[in-house]
């Protein structure tokens, strides 16, 4: 980054830029595999909903969103719009591909997981932002 780059600032000592799907399409790609190709494989074997549901919503989805956009703002800076990209698609994946009784259910858990994943994301996003303002 120079010193004068229009496209980025510096705000509350993280480094903010200006969002391109350029630096970011890898990082897009990588969360439509993990949020909806993967699932879509696993719908195909009999513990499915199981694995699905202790594994990926819980555990693995959260994890991934974490260390992607740890891995994003560290190496180009902090944005708001990656995360909220990210965190859409994973909350449209637990409407497409997890099985609910009730759709009030599925609709409540799809916002639920929404908000957590944000809220996930957004903290590797600053944790990122501040690694790369320091280091």
């Amino acid at each position: 980054m120079k010193k004068n780059d229009p496209f980025s600032n510096k705000k509350f000592g993280i480094t903010c830029i200006k969002f391109d799907f350029v630096s970011a399409k890898y990082f897009i790609m990588a969360a439509i595999i993990m949020f909806h190709i993967v699932p879509l494989l696993l719908m195909f074997s009999a513990e499915a909903q199981t694995i699905l549901y202790s594994i990926f919503m819980v555990m693995l989805n959260p994890l991934f969103l974490l260390l992607e956009h740890l891995i994003y703002s560290a190496r180009h800076g902090f944005n708001f719009k990656l995360p909220l990209i990210s965190s859409v698609l994973g909350a449209l994946s637990i409407v497409m591909y997890y099985y609910f009784q009730n759709s009030a259910y599925m609709l409540m858990t799809g916002i639920a997981m929404l908000v957590v994943y944000l809220v996930i994301s957004l903290v590797g996003a600053v944790v990122g932002g501040f690694v790369k303002s320091y280091l």
